[in-house]
């Protein structure tokens, strides 16, 4: 066991970070995470995957730590009750009238519970990211069958000319942003309180990690805040265009050469600093 002041955080994002292109974490990673872990240091999984997209890899690599759902918005441990969880949603009032104002642009919506999906139509691409396995999903106009307030909105849009009209419907409302995701034409509201950053600050706080200890490993601009904000931050070689203009650092391998484990062993070689 490493002493408590030798601890480091690793918080990983997944996808296009310690997900491969195949949405796998190589057994080498696993096992080495694995070690990792049971040598003392606190390994975090931050996406914005929903809880149950994240589950079997948590299991896999046999963690016992939070973990970090919808960006921030959603955060808890399965092991502790005693650590404060975050978890918000949205009105679903606010959420018909952000998609009536920008209708014109969006192709698909898709909105969550934790046991619930509504979509305007069935789409391939947010069953895989998202996994309805378990969920009920609800078709249709949300205008009509949204009667929940959702954990998520999730916009497929037409295309990058269509942005500015999702960002206006959006920002009508105090406190909502949207980010689009990177290499995609997908979008996501949130609540600007909210982020992997500030949820990461407070598990690093809960297990006393000092802020040069806290390490964050991301691919895309929702992974900026918390790269800037780590003590060590590390943009993946394949990552978006932007993250790689503002990260201290950039992994050595991308995501489908084991680019996490190359740069955790760096740090803990003493070679990145």
């Amino acid at each position: 066991m490493v002493e408590k002041e030798n601890r480091y955080m690793f918080c990983l994002d997944m996808d296009g970070t310690l997900l491969n292109s195949k949405s796998k974490i190589p057994l080498q990673t696993v096992k080495y995470l694995q070690k990792l872990e049971k040598e003392g240091h606190i390994v975090v999984l931050a996406s914005g995957r929903p809880l149950r997209a994240l589950k079997s890899y948590y299991a896999q690599i046999n963690l016992h730590t939070p973990i970090v759902c919808y960006n921030g918005a959603y955060c808890y441990h399965p092991y502790d009750n005693t650590f404060e969880e975050t978890h918000y949603i949205f009105s679903k009032e606010i959420i018909k009238q952000i998609y009536i104002d920008s209708k014109e642009a969006v192709l698909n919506v898709m909105c969550e519970t934790n046991d619930k999906i509504w979509l305007i139509k069935p789409n391939q691409d947010l069953a895989t990211f998202f996994w309805h396995d378990g969920m009920r999903v609800v078709y249709g106009d949300i205008l009509e069958t949204l009667t929940e307030d959702p954990w998520t909105m999730i916009m497929h849009d037409k295309g990058p000319e269509y942005d500015k009209i999702i960002i206006d419907a959006v920002k009508k409302h105090p406190g909502f942003d949207v980010r689009f995701w990177y290499n995609s034409s997908y979008s996501e509201i949130y609540y600007t309180k909210t982020s992997k950053a500030k949820c990461l600050e407070e598990i690093a706080k809960y297990y006393d990690i000092p802020h040069s200890h806290m390490v964050c490993i991301g691919d895309a601009n929702n992974d900026i805040e918390m790269i800037e904000k780590a003590g060590i931050g590390i943009a993946m070689k394949n990552g978006s265009k932007l993250l790689l203009e503002k990260a201290e650092y950039i992994s050595e391998k991308d995501n489908d050469h084991q680019g996490v484990m190359v740069e955790i062993k760096k740090i803990l070689e003493g070679k990145l600093k």
